[in-house]
């Protein structure tokens, strides 16, 4: 009888830890930028803690075979639903990151691009001489093309169109 009644006192503290160990937890899944990494490491303290509890209610189910059994499946269903919804946050904060990097890098390498473009097309331009515009009809649409040449070029600097125009 006295092994019956430690086993009681060691459930007792088993079911107080876990209470705490579940609390945590689902304090954690409240949160709104949960650490994924402080949320799986206390999953796996709730986890023990479930497995130990089980232990000690089934030495006791050994001992008196009449003693309440749903009060562990309580606990362990209790434990399985907040597992469910950590794993859940878990997963979509996962998701998240991903996403995140994969902007991030892709971001990254048009920055690149662009920044290769720009570096490309930086070196001194030739002396381009536009033919002048003397009011001959028959002139105008070779000077036309040439400035519009220049005015349409989006990877020219405005300030370098200017200087090809004066």
């Amino acid at each position: 009888m006295a092994n019956l009644e430690a086993l009681k006192k060691s459930r007792k503290t088993d079911r107080a830890a876990f209470t705490k160990a579940y609390d945590k937890v689902e304090e954690l899944i409240t949160l709104e930028g949960v650490d994924i990494s402080e949320l799986e490491a206390e999953l796996n303290v709730l986890k023990v803690k479930v497995e130990r509890l089980e232990i000690t209610h089934a030495s006791i189910l050994e001992l008196l075979p009449e003693e309440d059994f749903e009060a562990v499946e309580d606990f362990r269903d209790k434990a399985t639903r907040i597992e469910t919804k950590a794993r859940r946050i878990i997963t979509c904060q996962q998701n998240v990151i991903t996403i995140l990097n994969s902007t991030h890098s892709d971001s990254a390498i048009i920055n690149s691009a662009v920044n290769a473009t720009i570096e490309k097309r930086r070196f001194k331009l030739p002396k381009l001489e536009l033919r002048k515009f003397d009011g001959d009809v028959k002139e105008w649409l070779y000077f036309w093309s040439q400035f519009e040449k220049i005015h349409d070029d989006s990877s020219l600097e405005d300030s370098d169109k200017f200087q090809y125009l004066l």
